[in-house]
């Protein structure tokens, strides 16, 4: 069986995949008192994991801690078995630390693991033959952590651009990313994403990916401050975590939103 391992995995790309338009179906407790949301599938005789509510925005972090997803479900004296996660059943759910996933699901949605920035632990059982767009997009594993043995036949399933970052300096972009200046979001769910953004960012200008770091800060409503200079990259005299530390506070700025424009009423 091959084993697909990564040592750090971050996606720049914000996923564009829409979430369902109805609500979950049921909410079951798993083995550990975890609650769990799905709805039905193929005729109700199937349950695929969701986020809970309507759309995937409604709530965030519904899902934390250490998930594992049970191969059925008793529901009104009936077991269902559940073959698949939803799209976006577990975006923005950055207090997510790792999922168990049965060998009874066979597709993971487009986005279903978006912008878990918490996620540190996934296998992804051989059983899956199937895996969305932008699945874990905005995600990052350990190597020894992140074992994909599915048989999604391509990178593109990922929706995601890989880039490797030492483990001398991921503590710097986990740890010391801040919300950017001008930021007036009011919930910590809102303000603990824009710091993922803004860690996201830093870690493509770290790798010298500017065109992607630029997207990244603009598809999150960034574009207010500084932007690189021609030649960005590491200075000789820099060591990495100081060079990390630099591309941190620019990606800081390039993160910051535009002012809004006045409208003027005679």
């Amino acid at each position: 069986m091959k084993q697909i391992k990564f040592s750090f995995l971050l996606t720049a790309l914000l996923s564009m995949v829409g979430a369902r338009a109805l609500a979950h179906d049921i909410e079951v407790k798993n083995a550990d008192g975890v609650t769990i949301y799905y709805y039905w599938v193929n005729n109700k005789t199937e349950l695929s994991v969701s986020h809970r509510g309507h759309y995937y925005s409604d709530f965030s972090n519904e899902y934390s801690g250490n998930v594992v997803i049970p191969e059925s479900v008793t529901y009104n004296g009936k077991t269902y078995p559940v073959t698949s996660i939803g799209s976006s059943a577990f975006s923005n759910c950055y207090g997510l630390a790792s999922v168990t996933i049965p060998n009874s699901v066979t597709s993971i949605g487009g986005s279903a693991f978006s912008a878990c920035s918490g996620l540190t632990s996934v296998t992804i059982p051989n059983s899956v033959t199937s895996i969305g767009d932008g699945a874990f997009s905005r995600c990052y594993f350990a190597r020894e952590n992140f074992v994909n043995n599915s048989t999604s036949s391509s990178d593109n399933n990922w929706g995601a651009k890989k880039v490797w970052i030492p483990d001398s300096v991921k503590d710097i972009f986990l740890n010391e990313a801040q919300v950017p200046d001008g930021n007036d979001t009011a919930t910590i769910e809102k303000l603990q994403l824009a710091k993922v953004n803004v860690a996201h960012t830093a870690m493509l200008l770290f790798v010298g990916y500017i065109d992607a770091a630029t997207s990244m800060s603009e598809s999150c409503g960034g574009g207010g401050g500084s932007s690189p200079e021609s030649g960005w990259g590491k200075k000789d005299d820099e060591d990495e975590r100081t060079y990390a530390r630099r591309c941190l506070q620019m990606a800081h700025s390039m993160c910051k939103p535009k002012p809004r424009q006045r409208s003027f009423h005679r």
